[in-house]
């Protein structure tokens, strides 16, 4: 669990890093791999394993089912988990420009993002 959210957290600098040198589309890649890194870091807390599918919209099921809808998560972070996969889904594959605004606005929801799963892990653990 612990190596997962490192994996995030390291994902989510590396996002910057990406996009202070202008590589947005890496930057968006970074970004959404931190947030789902620590999906699967909360979602294996529950179950070991829970995170551990082999398609990312599994993953992003189980967060809705597991966590969102029994009220340990809020709905803004499935939203914020949601547009990430949207956004690495069209940086990775779609040949359209992405605005500097939505990159920043999604790193900024990865940071929020693992942050709170981050907190959520540590306050669970006795």
């Amino acid at each position: 669990m612990t190596a997962l959210i490192d994996m995030a957290e390291e994902a989510v600098r590396s996002a910057g890093i990406l996009f202070d040198a202008g590589d947005h589309r890496g930057a968006v890649n970074r970004a959404y791999y931190g947030v789902f890194h620590a999906a699967r870091a909360v979602l294996n807390s529950i179950e070991d394993g829970l995170g551990d599918g082999k398609k990312h919209a599994t993953t992003i099921r189980h967060f809705s089912q597991h966590l969102v809808a029994t009220g340990q998560m809020s709905v803004r972070l499935s939203t914020i988990l949601t547009a990430a996969f949207d956004s690495r889904l069209a940086a990775d594959y779609e040949s359209d420009d992405i605005s500097i605004e939505t990159v920043s606005l999604l790193i900024a929801d990865a940071e929020y993002f693992v942050a709170e799963i981050a907190r959520h892990l540590k306050n669970k653990t006795p």
